[in-house]
This record gives structure tokens, C-alpha cells and sequence, in this order.
């Protein structure tokens, strides 16, 4: 960037130069002055911009502005400064200029690249961003593994730290208790095991009660002469299912006492004479509650209607399992 002497002929002599010698020292300290001048300018708004200390310069930038130093530097031989030396006035005043725009295009130059890194930090520094990424990494969701088995257990990703805030609540017992419908329990059903139906009789005595008065009400309401056919066939209806309910219980209860009675006896006898222990079966049980019915029959004077009666459902059975005649083609 520097302008070397032109080199003259041989032949032709060089041009004296109007200027005398005091004259060109006048302007050799002219020249000095601004160089030093535009250095200490330079210095005054790098310092009233950013400071004293100045982090956000870049390698990148301290190692573009080296190499051109260099550059510039190698270019400039012992030659070069000799021709400095002898050049005329113009011409050390347009080498001045020269290096004041190289100067001030430099200063651009850092100018731009501060303001960059100043609209970086000004929005996200680099430990904030490196911040944000860690959690959102931490905040996605595991990845789901697919199981090869519906009963293996369930597996986690090893990368993913556990938790280490402990399960305090579910130790306690304060987990929250699913509400149950009583309708749909099996230990409040009527189909349940001889313990469980004590329990349940006993839990439930007042709706049996209510059941029975049901059933007189609409008795008393089939007597009503003004009903029609239709009601009428409603509420027999209704009757009949009440009762059927009702007769379920009823054996229920005598086979829950049929069993309490054997127990008891049986306890006595472990106790007494060291004998095994026995449980009832259902068959047996229906055994002896059918027993104890032909007796009761049998003393009330019964006991013939009940067995035409039994004798006439076995016939209809029958009948209803037998094949129907084929119509003759005669």
C-alpha cells in the first residue's frame, strides 16, 4: 500500500526540488504529527467506546489484523525505506492519506464486529444458551421401549437419572382409595361363601325388611278394581320377581344356619374327643335342608300335595325332552 519513486532513465537527470532544506524538515514534522496524531485518535475512541479492558475482541479478528501487520511489514524492504526518504513533498502527503483511510477501515472493521458480539451477549450469552439446552434434554420425555413380551416388566432408559425424591406418600398409606359400588362387590353380593353372607345379612337386614312390606303393598294395590289388564300383568309381574328374590334369601339363610349348627357340633368334638375336622359340601347341605323340609311337610299334613306336585313338574320335564310324532302322509 505504500507508492515506490518511480525509476528514472539513465539518461535523464533527476528534477531538482523547488523546496529548500528547511522547508522539507518543516514538513517531515508536519507528516509525523498526524501519524501520531491519527495513532492517539485511534487509541482515545477504542478507550471511550469500550473500556480499558476489552473481552469481546476475537481471535479470528486478532489474528486477520497479525498477519496483516505482517504483510505489510514483510512488503517494506530496505529499499523502500531509502525511497521514503527521498520522496518529494506531494508525494509523502498522498502516502499519509493512505495510511489514514487504512486506518480508519480498520476501525470499521472492529467497529461491526463488536457490535455483533454485542447484540450476541446483549440477547443470550453462550453459559445461559448452554443453560437451556441442558434442560430442555433433561425435561424431554424418555423414550418409550417397546416391551417383546406383554408380561416382561417395564424398561427404562439407563442415560436417565432416577429421581431422588422418595415415594413418601404411598409408604404412609396416603394413597388416594378408589370408590366402590357395594352393588357390585363380591363380598356384598348374595352369591358369596357362608362367612361372607353372615356379614352381609347382618349389613343389609333393613333392605330384606323393606323387601317383605314391598311385596304386601303390591298385593294391596292388585286389589284395586279399577287397574287395568295391562297394569295388573305389571304388577304380578313385579310380585313374582320380589318373591323369587325373597325365597333365595330365605334358603340362603337356612343353609347359612345348617352350617353354623354342624360347626358348632364339630368344634365340640375336636375339642373333646380329638376328631379330624370336617367341612360340609353344597350337595350335603342341600341334603339335609331337603330333609328337614319332608318334615316339616310331614308334620303340618303336606306332604301329599307336595309330592303330586313334584311329581307332576317331573312329568312335564320328561314330556319336554321327548321327540314330537311325525304327521302321517296318508
Amino acid at each position: 500500500m505504500f507508492l515506490k519513486r518511480r525509476q528514472q532513465p539513465a539518461s535523464v537527470q533527476p528534477q531538482e526540488s523547488y523546496l529548500s532544506d528547511e522547508d522539507e524538515k518543516e514538513d517531515d514534522v508536519i507528516i509525523e504529527q498526524t501519524e501520531n496524531t491519527s495513532g492517539e485518535e485511534e487509541e482515545d475512541f477504542e478507550s471511550e467506546m469500550y473500556g480499558e479492558d476489552d473481552p469481546l475482541t476475537d481471535e479470528n479478528d486478532q489474528e486477520s489484523s497479525n498477519s496483516e501487520d505482517h504483510n505489510n511489514h514483510a512488503n517494506l524492504s530496505s529499499e523502500d525505506e531509502e525511497d521514503e526518504k527521498t520522496l518529494s513533498f506531494a508525494e509523502r502527503l498522498a502516502l499519509s492519506k493512505l495510511k489514514a483511510n487504512n486506518n480508519s477501515k480498520q476501525q470499521n472493521n472492529i467497529h461491526s464486529t463488536r457490535k455483533s458480539s454485542n447484540f450476541l451477549n446483549s440477547s443470550e450469552d453462550e453459559q445461559q444458551f448452554k443453560r437451556r439446552k441442558r434442560k430442555e434434554k433433561i425435561t424431554k420425555d424418555p423414550p418409550i421401549i417397546e416391551k417383546k413380551n406383554k408380561n416382561a416388566p417395564k424398561e427404562v432408559s439407563a442415560k436417565i437419572k432416577p429421581s431422588t425424591i422418595p415415594d413418601i406418600a404411598s409408604r404412609l398409606g396416603f394413597v388416594k382409595k378408589k370408590s366402590h359400588d357395594p352393588r357390585f362387590d363380591p363380598k356384598a353380593s348374595s352369591n358369596i361363601d357362608h362367612e361372607g353372607f353372615k356379614q352381609f345379612s347382618r349389613n343389609y337386614a333393613h333392605v330384606f325388611e323393606k323387601l317383605k312390606d314391598d311385596i304386601e303393598e303390591l298385593k294391596e294395590q292388585l286389589r284395586d278394581k279399577t287397574l287395568s289388564q295391562q297394569e295388573k300383568l305389571e304388577i304380578q309381574r313385579e310380585i313374582s320377581k320380589l318373591q323369587t328374590r325373597n325365597k333365595k334369601i330365605e334358603s340362603q339363610k337356612a343353609a347359612s344356619e345348617v352350617r353354623d349348627q354342624f360347626y358348632q357340633r364339630e368344634k365340640k368334638l375336636i375339642a373333646e374327643k380329638g376328631k379330624k375336622a370336617f367341612f360340609l359340601k353344597d350337595s350335603d347341605v342341600k341334603k339335609i335342608l331337603k330333609q328337614r323340609k319332608m318334615d316339616t311337610l310331614k308334620k303340618s299334613g303336606k306332604m301329599n300335595k307336595y309330592l303330586k306336585k313334584t311329581k307332576r313338574k317331573d312329568k312335564s320335564k320328561v314330556s319336554s325332552l321327548m321327540p314330537t310324532t311325525r304327521a302321517s302322509h296318508e
